[in-house]
């Protein structure tokens, strides 16, 4: 996982549960992109070697192990925070700037 999200108490704990023992999963929060993407066994297989030319993307593996059978399920979890950018950054941290 990169390290520029921060998700709400419990929700990762919540994926992990959720997402044990299926072939990869995918944690999803309303319209946004996709926070948290769960590999399991049968989409490993497809990160070896990597599809595509650089730089390489997770959707591009989780579509070639749905196209050969995989079965990845969706995860609702919580807001997330986006903490990519150096201004994400100081928002957060210093709520009296919102």
């Amino acid at each position: 996982m990169a390290a520029d999200n921060v998700f709400g108490e419990g929700d990762l704990a919540r994926f992990a549960r959720a997402g044990a023992g299926l072939d990869g999963a995918i944690a999803v929060y309303g319209d946004e992109r996709p926070p948290l993407w769960l590999v399991g066994q049968r989409v490993h297989r497809f990160l070896d070697p990597l599809p595509g030319k650089a730089p390489y993307e997770l959707q591009d593996v989780f579509r070639n192990a749905t196209d050969a059978g995989a079965q990845v399920s969706a995860i609702q979890v919580g807001r997330t925070r986006d903490l990519t950018e150096p201004a994400d950054l100081v928002r957060e941290n210093f709520p009296y700037l919102r």
